[in-house]
């Protein structure tokens, strides 16, 4: 089988030799895109992360086809600041503004702002930022994802690997494991001293998580003793 595969492997390059396509030498860039993070030793890692307010605001103008100057400033560092900076959702917000000419900024934000689902306004067309949660999410197993779902009702906005294991009652050592994992899946980032952060995105993605698991099982059949959002909290205390 490994013959196989490297003489298929041979004549895909050979096929495409000068073409772009693949690096069959020394002038050909590749880029390489992952749902997890990248470990690399020479090669160029650039990972996607919360941009500066500042650059969140300048990719949202740009974005979003409007004139700058028709835009209140504080409006978007507002709209930015809702999507936690982060540069999918943006994309995304910026481009419901761009498809909706009667829109105002001021309008997106009242529709962000009383959305019992936020995540719902972060879509363009077959694009949506819960999409991406939910194929990271998806490349978990079933403890790691029941761990997630817990996260969605911890009260604060970070959390070490003594408060992951209280919200799920496992040991510390346990809990960090779980944690380093949503951290490779980009579901939490990291902060200094050892703690994680869950966006204020991400969070209502895990709690909706529950909330529809709650709604398409009968109680009692959660996986591992989850019975909807009673029991997370009562995790927390």
């Amino acid at each position: 089988m490994t013959a196989v595969t490297e003489a298929r492997a041979s004549m895909w390059r050979t096929r495409l030799y000068g073409k772009k396509a693949l690096p069959g030498d020394s002038g050909c860039p590749v880029l390489v895109t992952s749902r997890k993070r990248l470990a690399a030793s020479k090669e160029v890692v650039l990972p996607v992360v919360a941009l500066p307010k500042g650059h969140a605001v300048e990719l949202f103008l740009r974005l979003s086809g409007r004139p700058a100057d028709s835009l209140k400033r504080a409006v978007v560092e507002q709209l930015v600041g809702l999507c936690g900076c982060l540069p999918l959702a943006i994309s995304l917000l910026a481009a419901r503004l761009r498809h909706h000419q009667s829109w105002s900024a001021d309008n997106l934000r009242s529709r962000l702002l009383v959305a019992r689902d936020p995540l719902a306004e972060l879509r363009a067309g077959e694009r949506a930022e819960a999409a991406a949660f939910e194929l990271s999410s998806q490349g978990l197993d079933a403890e790691r994802q029941h761990f997630f779902r817990l996260l969605g009702f911890y009260a604060g906005t970070d959390l070490d690997a003594y408060a992951g294991g209280a919200v799920a009652s496992v040991s510390v050592a346990e809990a960090r494991s779980r944690l380093e994992e949503l951290y490779e899946a980009h579901l939490i980032d990291e902060q200094p001293g050892d703690r994680y952060r869950l966006y204020d995105l991400l969070h209502g993605y895990a709690r909706g998580r529950v909330l529809a698991l709650e709604q398409a099982l009968a109680p009692g059949i959660f996986p591992q003793g989850e019975t909807g959002p009673g029991a997370t909290l009562s995790a927390t205390n």
